[in-house]
């Protein structure tokens, strides 16, 4: 009598360890799929957000272009620039348009104002 009352309960056990690791291989199959779904919405995401940073960047660009060019040829037309007019155009305007890549136009414009007389 005690050797099936042990049966049944080692039987009961397994079943449930058993019920146990199901329960676990789903959960783990569950988790996975959610970690794989976020991390495809994660990478759209990211791609959204970098073509809208290029977007950005040409704004950007184009608005220092603008900016620089035109007051790089105001200096030149009036033949001279102020030492603090230099210092702001280069260091706000010329300077980043340069270094994110600018097209080399500005370089031409840049090099006749340094040519200009400090007033």
């Amino acid at each position: 009598m005690v050797n099936i009352v042990v049966a049944i309960i080692s039987g009961l056990a397994m079943i449930l360890s058993g019920g146990a690791l199901i329960k676990f291989l789903i959960e783990r199959k569950d988790d996975k799929e959610m970690v794989k779904r976020s991390t495809e919405e994660n990478t759209e995401e990211i791609r959204n957000i970098n073509g809208e940073m290029v977007l950005i960047k040409a704004m950007c660009m184009g608005s220092l272009y603008d900016r620089t060019k035109y007051l790089g040829e105001t200096y030149i037309k009036r033949g001279s620039i102020s030492s603090a007019e230099y210092s702001d155009w280069v260091k706000y305007l010329y300077e980043p348009y340069h270094n994110a890549g600018g097209d080399g136009t500005i370089d031409k414009i840049k090099a006749e104002v340094d040519k200009l007389p400090l007033e």
